[in-house]
């Protein structure tokens, strides 16, 4: 079984998960370890942080 959301299949298939659409500029999409319950903790935050500190150090 499975459900009949479409637009939630379509969201998986997009690698910007739809964040596109709100955007006016190219959304970048880093791929980072861990999971959504381990993003923010050791050793996994340390590879966050240093990709936002590399995003927000490239000109605009």
């Amino acid at each position: 079984m499975r459900t009949d959301n479409h637009s939630l299949d379509k969201l998986f298939r997009e690698p910007c998960w739809g964040w596109q659409e709100f955007s006016s500029q190219a959304v970048q999409v880093h791929l980072l370890p861990g999971s959504h319950m381990t993003l923010l903790r050791s050793p996994h935050v340390q590879q966050l942080a240093e990709t936002l500190q590399t995003c927000l150090q490239q000109p605009q």
